[in-house]
């Protein structure tokens, strides 16, 4: 056999005789430093998995959106003065616009779209709880938003009159679940929200429900028409929205909406899920923190118990030592036996993070919450490459410790 054959027939029986020694130790009544190690790198592993998909599913899922919205129109990252900034970045002027978008014969709707917190309070007592208001133009055929119907919902915007905004207070609010719970109402009840003037506006829970898909209606959300919301935040005084969901199943329409507002791009309902999903810094920044919990999390909890490990196995290795087996052999099973533990210990956690997204999904089936874990091969991956590094940067550690322990010590007398 060749040098390089004896090597890798060497390199691949010693990592056999690590994993043994691994399994010994987990079944076979070994000590309990090796479950220790395993479950402290489960635990990490499912911590970091759970926050990122729950913060993928977040970031994916959040945004207002409709299920017939073909092209949003959105503010681009540099905002030219045609769009107003109130609270972040929006468009001006937006009722005239959705009606020149709506004489058009290849748009079955278009709305503007309106979100920002207001204070509510049912009945006359209570303190105000901040509910999340979603201002749109509900179509005649109804439609849904965050999640939530319009059905309930009269079409058009009485109160907008022409500009005036002194027609026809409508008052009528879809809320979420959560809302409804928060609130402690049901529908036909009466609501306060206090405006952004301090004034006061009456509202009538329409309808609660449940929401239809993940994303903000699993928090207090209500639906109201969009001049109505704009009176309660404030945007009244330049009629702005955040921006336009359009039905339309024409492509040209594309190019008419491109020059719709200075500065502003269109996508369409799945190009805006992407476009979301990589200019949103969320995911990325809750996975990156996640991570780096876990990893310290999982480097300490091997240091600890494996360390404990090294020192209780200072016999064998010993007696290894007395038979001739060379320094750096013996410390190639140590970086077997961890790397291993860590391995099984990132096996375990996905297991867990699957048995989190199925326990979250199985809750939001039920109606107790909305499912937001995103559960993707690719996680699973992470999660042991995660493991396996926390492994590794346990290695320097547990080989200073190995190098510097007395075999003759370790001996039996």
């Amino acid at each position: 056999m060749s040098a390089d054959g004896t090597r890798r027939a060497r390199t691949a029986g010693l990592v056999r005789l690590g994993v043994a020694r691994v399994r010994y130790r987990l079944l076979a009544g070994g000590t309990r430093q090796t479950l220790l190690s395993v479950l402290g790198v489960a635990l990490a592993v499912t911590l970091v998995l759970s926050v990122t998909s729950v913060s993928l599913g977040l970031a994916s899922q959040g945004e207002v959106r409709t299920e017939a919205a073909d092209f949003w129109v959105v503010p681009a990252e540099n905002q030219g003065s045609a769009i107003v900034g109130v609270e972040g970045t929006r468009f001006g002027r937006v009722h005239p616009v959705a009606e020149r978008l709506n004489a058009r014969d290849d748009v079955a709707h278009a709305t503007p779209v309106l979100s920002d917190i207001a204070r509510v309070r049912a009945g006359d007592g209570g303190e105000p709880t901040q509910v999340f208001v979603v201002g749109v133009v509900p179509a005649a055929e109804g439609g849904s938003v965050v999640g939530l119907p319009t059905d309930a919902l009269s079409p058009g915007d009485p109160y907008y009159a022409n500009g005036s905004y002194d027609g026809r207070w409508t008052g009528q609010a879809v809320l979420s679940k959560s809302a409804a719970t928060t609130l402690n109402v049901s529908d036909g009840d009466r609501l306060r929200a206090v405006g952004s003037d301090e004034r006061t506006y009456q509202l009538r829970v329409e309808e609660s429900h449940p929401a239809q898909a993940p994303g903000l209606a699993q928090f207090p959300v209500a639906v109201v028409h969009l001049s109505e919301a704009q009176r309660l935040t404030g945007a009244a005084g330049s009629d702005n929205a955040d921006r336009f969901l359009v039905d339309s199943t024409d492509p040209a329409v594309r190019e008419a909406l491109t020059g719709l507002y200075p500065e502003s791009e269109v996508v369409s309902q799945r190009g805006l899920m992407a476009h979301n999903l990589q200019t949103s810094d969320l995911p990325l920044a809750m996975s990156v923190a996640a991570g780096l919990i876990a990893v310290v999390a999982g480097v300490l909890t091997i240091v600890t118990t494996t360390g404990f490990e090294v020192a209780d196995d200072g016999e064998s290795r010993a007696v290894l030592a007395a038979m001739g087996v060379s320094r750096s052999t013996r410390l190639g099973l140590i970086v077997t036996e961890t790397v291993a533990t860590a391995a099984l210990g990132g096996l375990v956690g996905i297991a867990g993070w699957l048995a989190v997204v199925g326990v979250v999904a199985a809750a939001g089936e039920s109606g107790a919450a909305v499912p937001t874990a995103v559960a993707r091969p690719e996680l699973a991956a992470y999660g042991l490459v995660l493991a396996v590094l926390v492994g590794l940067l346990s290695l320097p550690f547990l080989l200073l410790f190995a190098r510097r322990s007395s075999l003759v010590e370790a001996l039996p007398r």
